[in-house]
C-alpha cells in the first residue's frame, strides 16, 4: 500500500483503476490510506472468496461521477472530467478484468459493445486486465488456440469494432 500511495503522490495521479483487489470490504479508511488524503472518491465491485474485485479511485476535483454500471468483470463510471486539456468533458471510463475462458471474454465483449452502442457519450476509455494479447508472440508458453480460433484475432476484432 505504501508504494501505491507514493506513486499517486509522485506522479500526481488523478484516477487509478485496480483489478483483482481480493477485498471483500473496501471502506473510506482504506481508500484514504491508498490515496494519501481525504480528497478521494471511489466505486468498487467486491471480490467473492478472495477472487476478483475492481476498485476505481479518483480525485474529487478531477472527476464528477454521474452514474455507474456494473457487470461480471467490469465497472463503468460515467461523469465529467474536470482536469487538464479535456476539462468539463463527458467521459465513460470502464475498469475491466476479463475472465480467462474465451466464452467469458466473448460475453463481456458483447455486453460492453451493447452498452457503448446505447450510450450517447462518444468518449470512452476501457482499461484494465484483458487476460489476452494482441499478437501471439506476446504470449509465453501457450499456443494461443482456444475454443475454435485464435484469441488474438478475436481481441483485435473487439478493438477494431471500437469498443475498446
Amino acid at each position: 500500500m505504501k508504494c501505491v500511495k507514493q506513486l499517486i503522490a509522485k506522479e500526481n495521479v488523478q484516477m487509478m483503476f485496480r483489478q483483482e483487489t481480493k477485498k471483500e470490504v473496501v471502506n473510506k479508511e482504506l481508500c484514504c490510506a491508498l490515496w494519501g488524503n481525504n480528497d478521494v472518491q471511489w466505486e468498487m465491485t467486491l471480490s467473492i472468496n478472495a477472487i476478483g474485485g475492481l476498485l476505481c479511485l479518483w480525485c474529487k476535483e478531477a472527476f464528477k461521477l454521474n452514474n455507474t454500471f456494473r457487470g461480471n468483470g467490469f465497472l463503468g463510471l460515467e461523469g465529467i472530467w474536470r482536469e487538464g486539456r479535456v476539462e468539463n468533458r463527458d467521459v465513460t471510463l470502464v475498469n475491466i478484468y476479463l475472465p480467462c475462458d474465451m466464452e467469458g471474454k466473448r460475453r463481456l465483449w458483447r455486453e460492453l459493445k451493447d452498452k457503448k452502442g446505447s450510450s450517447t457519450n462518444p468518449t470512452w476509455c476501457v482499461m484494465g486486465d484483458y487476460n489476452c494479447v494482441r499478437r501471439l508472440g506476446e504470449r509465453v508458453g501457450i499456443n494461443g488456440e482456444q475454443h475454435g480460433g485464435r484469441e488474438d484475432d478475436k481481441f483485435n476484432q473487439f478493438i477494431r469494432d471500437g469498443t475498446c
